[in-house]
């Protein structure tokens, strides 16, 4: 968990004046608490008159945001004081400036490199013969968000992975599944309020939505970190933060709509990308933008975000959104070839992990590719990454979070910042992890979090122990328990269909032939009728 006294203590110790601050004149952000925004708004311009604020847009309903605005031609006060008279009314959660200093983190060039060097460095074609994403194990369709300036959802080698709103008809001007968005087809573009969804020449969005999910196995183009994942697309990443609350809050919306629905209706969202942010912003002047990654956690949304493009350790200077304090945010930074840090920054209190994001290959909007650098194209391959390990996440454990979305994404971020990644040393001391991504480990996490005490009542934990050996096994696995009682097992495969059954005997060792088992993960369920069941995992080769 980040350490939110810390992060205040440095701001304390590095707050810009408000003269530095760049932000929207006559524009603030605000959270009231236990109010109607409108009687808020009543409420200042009587105890206030000379600010004449007025209700500008509504944000995030979910997340009780406002942006309202005052007549900053014509005031009594000084800037800096007006922040102040907003917060002293009692409604106000917290009011802040409506920041326009957001920018996206990379830096483009001409293609020049063929060889995805990213995909070999996270083990990509071992996790693949796993899983290569798309479904869970109980047919919900995964779904990403991207959220950047961009995306050219008919490039070819992406049309295939965007993701439809099957209730809503494209282009008629009609808000057909009644959720506030009109033809939201593919996406929602909240520059524009409308669901045209488009690329640009820059091809930012176009080249993070290829590092997440690109068709791969398709023979066009490149391969990405998840086959058939889907991407919902918003195009609302920069310039303005208003503008990326809205974003999050599209998503927030279309997450909660699946929720509700049981699956009929929005999307199954399981991650967010964010390449995009504000070099040394500090939460506590951003305090809207933090709040929406707990809120969009809360329905199950994992949020990933990339760290700044320079050589600073954000634990002391600051970063949004990377030093947010939230539970349910990945924080990432850009490795090159060498598994060292490249002109990115750090902090091993905030800066999760890191991924590879230099000289990379991905889509643009010319239905081509091209080479690209900085953690822009890091943090999505931490989105298609966690989007992998929910297509392995073992039925038993949908199950049990089928009630609790907010458990189920907290549970794969720890098992994804525990077990999923790679020690280096350039890293060590500077991430959380001191490692960077590696998908397989990622996908063989996801596949061990099974917890086969679901539906049942343990009475206490099981009094004996359990040896396997050898792991990875070609022809034979031995299996040995000590205990006081003979167990019945199952050897099950990654979506737990029952490969081979037995009853292992107290003390003795006892031998499987897994000649007619096909190479792949497996796990090993031992059950008891008096104790908490085990399973342990093992590769067949």
């Amino acid at each position: 968990m980040k350490n939110l006294l810390l992060q205040l203590f440095f701001v304390f110790l590095t707050t810009l004046s408000i003269a530095q601050e760049s932000f929207v004149k006559g524009d603030i952000i605000l959270k009231v608490n236990d109010q109607k925004v409108d009687l808020f708004v009543d409420q200042a311009n009587t105890d206030f008159p000379d600010l004449q604020l007025e209700l500008k847009e509504v944000l995030s309903e979910s997340a009780n945001l406002y942006l309202i605005q005052y007549d900053y031609t014509n005031l009594v006060y000084q800037e800096e004081e007006i922040l102040s008279l907003i917060r002293s009314l009692p409604n106000c959660a917290f009011a802040q400036w409506n920041h326009n200093n957001i920018k996206s983190r990379s830096t483009p060039n001409d293609p020049s490199f063929r060889v995805q060097w990213n995909l070999k460095n996270v083990d990509a074609e071992k996790a693949w013969e796993i899983t290569t994403g798309g479904m869970t194990l109980d047919s919900q369709e995964i779904v990403v968000a991207v959220i950047d300036e961009d995306c050219a959802i008919g490039h070819d080698d992406l049309k295939d992975n965007i993701w439809l709103n099957k209730h809503e008809i494209p282009r008629n001007n009609i808000d057909d599944d009644l959720n506030g968005y009109k033809d939201d087809y593919n996406g929602w573009n909240v520059f524009e309020d409308t669901g045209h969804v488009y690329g640009v020449s820059k091809s930012h969005g176009t080249m993070v939505t290829g590092m997440v999910g690109a068709r791969s196995n398709n023979g066009t183009d490149i391969a990405s970190v998840n086959w058939k994942v889907k991407i919902l697309p918003v195009m609302g990443s920069h310039t303005v933060e208003s503008i990326v609350l809205k974003s999050y809050n599209y998503v927030l919306e279309m997450r909660k709509r699946y929720n509700s629905s049981n699956g009929d209706s929005g999307a199954f969202i399981v991650a967010v990308n964010s390449s995009f942010g504000v070099d040394r912003g500090k939460p506590a002047d951003y305090p809207a933008w933090c709040e929406m990654f707990n809120t969009m956690g809360e329905a199950g949304i994992i949020s990933v975000g990339s760290g700044p493009n320079s050589v600073s350790n954000i634990d002391v200077v600051g970063d949004i959104p990377t030093t947010c304090p939230s539970n349910y945010l990945v924080a990432v930074t850009n490795i090159n070839r060498l598994d060292k840090l490249n002109n990115a920054g750090y902090g091993a209190i905030n800066m999760d992990i890191g991924a590879p994001g230099t000289d990379v290959i991905s889509t643009n909007s010319g239905n081509g590719v091209q080479t690209g650098n900085g953690t822009s194209f890091a943090s999505p391959m931490v989105s298609g990454a966690i989007a992998l390990m929910y297509s392995a996440l073992p039925k038993d454990t949908l199950l049990k979070y089928k009630g609790d979305q907010a458990k189920l994404a907290s549970h794969v971020r720890k098992l994804l910042l525990t077990k999923g990644y790679r020690e280096i040393p350039d890293l060590k001391g500077k991430t959380l992890t001191g490692g960077t991504l590696n998908l397989y480990r990622a996908v063989l996490a996801a596949i061990d979090s099974t917890d086969t005490t679901v539906g049942v009542k343990p009475v206490m934990t099981a009094p004996y122990s359990i040896s396997m050996y050898p792991n990875p096994v070609k022809n034979e696995l031995n299996i040995r328990t000590l205990g006081n009682e003979d167990l019945k097992i199952d050897v099950v495969d990654i979506n737990g269909a029952v490969a081979l059954s037995g009853i292992l005997e107290e003390g003795i060792t006892k031998t499987i032939n897994l000649d007619n088992l096909s190479p792949g993960v497996y796990l090993v369920k031992f059950y008891s009728p008096l104790y908490k069941h085990k399973a342990k995992r093992f590769v067949k080769e």
